[in-house]
């Protein structure tokens, strides 16, 4: 563990250098998250931090773990994290940085390079499943939109069932309602239904996956004139106090 932590200060460090401070997130002992600007980092695993524009030594022993988030700098040097996550093989951050090399392509359109980048990561096994459990859902979510534009549909329905699967709602949710409205295009609306159930059931409401979900079950309700349709247009009203589109 140590060794995994110091590779995390080296990331750090470098996404210092693309700015005054980057945002994280730290676990302390007592299982409360405290937020702050990362200033820097030691070897010892001590941080100096901005916390309500005072700094303060947060000690190695009065904290777990810290998550960091990525300013959009750090996307331009995707290339440079990926070879330190490479070096020191850290799993946890080498997906991490995939994943926003991913989104980089997918904004240029090169989803055969996004293909290339996620396929081999996302079959390795999750080490430590708390933590990596977001990262496969995200990187899945995008795996599947990279085969859906390559017209892979069935590579792109496994990729969307493993985000579904880890039930990480910012991400499965959205799977699986890609995954439906691919499967509606084919008219397979059955199991298009069956994906937009799931995501009512599965996900809470205030999860855009649950609502979007819920819009297209009533779609199809309504054009199939089914007597289900009132129950979902109840549902729709009690939990948004509007009426679906």
């Amino acid at each position: 563990m140590p060794k995994l932590f110091f590779v995390l200060l080296i990331l750090l460090n470098i996404s210092a250098l693309y700015g005054k401070g980057t945002a994280i997130k730290v676990l302390l002992l007592n299982n409360t998250w405290l937020k702050a600007d990362l200033l820097k980092s030691d070897r010892k695993g001590n941080l100096t931090i901005q916390l309500d524009k005072r700094e303060r030594i947060l000690r190695r022993k009065e904290f777990k773990l810290v998550k960091m988030t990525l300013p959009s700098e750090m996307l331009k040097a995707g290339k440079l994290l990926d070879s330190v996550a490479a070096k020191y093989n850290f799993p946890i951050m080498r997906l991490k940085i995939k994943v926003l090399q991913a989104q980089i392509k997918i904004a240029d359109a090169d989803y055969q390079t996004v293909v290339s980048l996620l396929s081999p990561p996302l079959e390795e096994k999750m080490i430590m499943p708390q933590l990596e459990a977001s990262s496969y859902a995200h990187g899945f979510l995008l795996l599947g939109n990279a085969y859906a534009q390559l017209k892979q549909q069935d590579n792109a329905a496994k990729a969307y069932r493993r985000s579904f699967d880890l039930a990480v709602p910012e991400y499965s949710a959205m799977a699986n309602l890609s995954l439906g409205k691919m499967l509606l295009k084919q008219k397979r609306t059955q199991g298009a239904l069956d994906c937009f159930l799931e995501n009512i059931s599965v996900f809470a409401p205030e999860v855009p996956g649950h609502k979007l979900a819920l819009q297209e079950t009533i779609a199809i309700y309504k054009r199939n004139k089914d007597k289900k349709l009132k129950v979902y247009e109840d549902m729709f009203k009690k939990e948004y106090s509007i009426k679906p589109k």
